[in-house]
């Protein structure tokens, strides 16, 4: 026995869902927490962090290496939520309508020149703008 859940996306695309958990009541609300869940993944893999390059087998070590990433992927993400909002650029769309950068990649770029500055020039202040965003009042980025 499955449930079938379908519903239209914002392009009219078909979205389905079928699951054997028959109490569920909605599927698709479900299916979106997974998904996030995948592109953090996805990330974590390929998009910056390359996480399987370290080769760790350790569970304990592995295990504190997939913490300390999802971390820095949080940072990165709303980094990149805080740098479209002050200064929307116009990113070009992919042939699904998607933007070529991620706010992630966005944010993660941000961090990079970022941490740049503070190790290569020592900058105290950029470290400061860069640790406020792990707070809820994040600091005016005053570079780039």
């Amino acid at each position: 026995m499955v449930r079938v859940f379908a519903k239209r996306d914002k392009d009219y695309g078909l979205v389905i869902v079928a699951t054997n958990q028959l109490e569920t009541v909605d599927a698709m609300t479900s299916y979106a927490k997974r998904w996030e869940i995948e592109t953090l993944f996805a990330c974590l893999k390929g998009r910056g962090f390359n996480l399987e390059d370290t080769h760790l087998t350790h569970l304990d070590r592995v295990s504190k290496l997939v913490a300390v990433n999802a971390l820095a992927f949080c940072w990165a993400y709303h980094v990149g939520i805080y740098k479209d909002k002050d200064k929307p650029l116009k990113r070009k769309l992919k042939s699904n309508a998607r933007p070529q950068a991620s706010l992630f990649a966005l944010g993660l770029d941000v961090l990079i020149e970022g941490l740049r500055l503070v190790f290569f020039n020592n900058n105290k202040t950029v470290f400061r703008q860069l640790v406020s965003f792990l707070t809820p009042k994040p600091m005016k980025i005053g570079w780039g």
